[in-house]
C-alpha cells in the first residue's frame, strides 16, 4: 500500500464558530467549502438509489429539518490537506486528549520557522501551550490546542531530525 499523502483530521465541535473562529480565523486555514444537513439528506437519497437498498427515511428527516445548518466546514492547509469541522450533532460530552486516556492525543503540522510562527500567533490572540523547544528526536516543537482542547503540535524539522533521517 502506498499513502500518497494525509487526507483530512477532523472535530466533532462543541461550538462550530468558536472552532471556525480559531482554525479559520486566527491560526489562517482558509475555508475551502461547506456541506449542509441538506446536502447530506440527499446523499443518504443518493446512496440508496445508487445501491438498490431501500432510504433511511428517518435519517432524511431528521436532517431534512435542519436542512440549512451547517454540518461539515472544510478548512484548507494548502497542502491538499484538509480539517473537516463537524457539528457536534449528537454529541453531549467533552473527552478532551489527555495523558491519562487511550484516544486522539493531538495532530502536528510541519513550518518552516516555529520562531516566526510562535509571534505570529501570538499576535492572533492564539494561546502557546508550551515551547518552542528543541525535542529528544532532534525536532523544534511547540504546542497550542483548540476551543474543545485538541491539542495542536507545530513541528520544524532541523538537518539532525529523526523523522527525516532516521535514528543514528
Amino acid at each position: 500500500m502506498k499513502i500518497r499523502q494525509f487526507g483530512h483530521v477532523a472535530f466533532r465541535c462543541s461550538d462550530l464558530e468558536k472552532s471556525l473562529a480559531f482554525y479559520r480565523d486566527q491560526l489562517g486555514f482558509p475555508e475551502k467549502f461547506r456541506l449542509t444537513y441538506g446536502d447530506y439528506a440527499q446523499a443518504v437519497i443518493n446512496g440508496a438509489q445508487q445501491s438498490g437498498q431501500p432510504v433511511n427515511q428517518a435519517l432524511v428527516d431528521k436532517f431534512t429539518a435542519k436542512k440549512d445548518r451547517t454540518w461539515i466546514v472544510y478548512l484548507d492547509l494548502g497542502t491538499g490537506s484538509f480539517i473537516e469541522l463537524f457539528d457536534r450533532e449528537d454529541a453531549t460530552e467533552l473527552n478532551p486528549p489527555s495523558d491519562k486516556q487511550f484516544n486522539y492525543k493531538h495532530f502536528a503540522l510541519e513550518v518552516e520557522d516555529i520562531h516566526k510562527l510562535k509571534e505570529d500567533l501570538i499576535a492572533r490572540g492564539v494561546a502557546i501551550d508550551r515551547g518552542p523547544t528543541y525535542g529528544i528526536e532532534g525536532t523544534w516543537q511547540m504546542w497550542t490546542h483548540d476551543p474543545d482542547g485538541n491539542q495542536v503540535e507545530w513541528m520544524q524539522y532541523t538537518d539532525v531530525s529523526m523523522q527525516l533521517i532516521g535514528r543514528k
